[in-house]
């Protein structure tokens, strides 16, 4: 074989090395590509995402569907329509700015829905209501949750138990939240998976309505 036919046999060969090389850098960049958006859609929805939980404190057993539903202003079945905003609540001690410190924002995120009431079995909120629940988003992206309650599904529908309008909210500068229900975390809004379900909830928080036991005197 003369020289010349040897010198394009290298060049080949190393022309044939950088295509592949340039081929399995662009396999790489596509596939960093697609983790960031698994990334961006899993903080979204909550799953994968770095998460805060805290406890609420009650002063009755709110595991006692007799004593919750006695304290709150009303029982319902309904669908969630839409998430219709979000916003973050400062907590004690927080100033303007705090927020650029840290890991995660000091301050806890609400999350509002509008929810079409189905079935009232307890106060006056009927139709198209807005409610809010103390669960969402920082402005870092962390979910911050009370007692491990996820953020309710748009077209879900529960059994909720609510209080207010909290009418505090709106005097208290430092506390943005709007005059709508506020929802009870974990034990007010129990998802429904079918109409037996729906059934024996309804039933189950009927009773309790019927046989409401007051909180303790404070």
């Amino acid at each position: 074989m003369s020289a010349g036919g040897t010198d394009m046999d290298a060049t080949s060969s190393r022309r044939a090395r950088r295509i592949l090389l340039a081929l399995l850098a662009l396999c790489t960049v596509l596939a960093l590509c697609a983790g960031a958006i698994g990334l961006l859609i899993a903080t979204r929805d909550g799953s994968g995402a770095s998460r805060v939980s805290a406890q609420a404190s009650w002063d009755f057993p709110i595991d006692d569907k007799r004593a919750l539903v006695d304290w709150a202003d009303d029982v319902f079945v309904g669908r969630v329509v839409a998430e219709t905003g979000h916003s973050l609540i400062p907590v004690d001690g927080w100033t303007p700015g705090q927020e650029g410190d840290g890991a995660v924002d000091p301050r806890h995120p609400y999350t509002l829905f509008e929810v079409e009431v189905g079935e009232s079995l307890k106060g006056p909120l009927n139709g198209l209501v807005t409610i809010r629940q103390d669960t969402g988003f920082d402005s870092r992206g962390v979910l911050h949750t009370m007692d491990d309650d996820p953020l309710l599904v748009v077209g879900g529908t529960y059994l909720f138990v609510t209080k207010g309008p909290d009418a505090d909210a709106a005097r208290n500068p430092l506390q943005p939240a709007p005059e709508c229900a506020r929802v009870v975390n974990k034990y007010g809004d129990i998802p429904i998976d079918g109409l037996d379900a729906r059934r024996r909830l309804v039933s189950e928080f009927r009773a309790a309505i019927g046989e409401q036991l007051p909180p303790p005197s404070l």
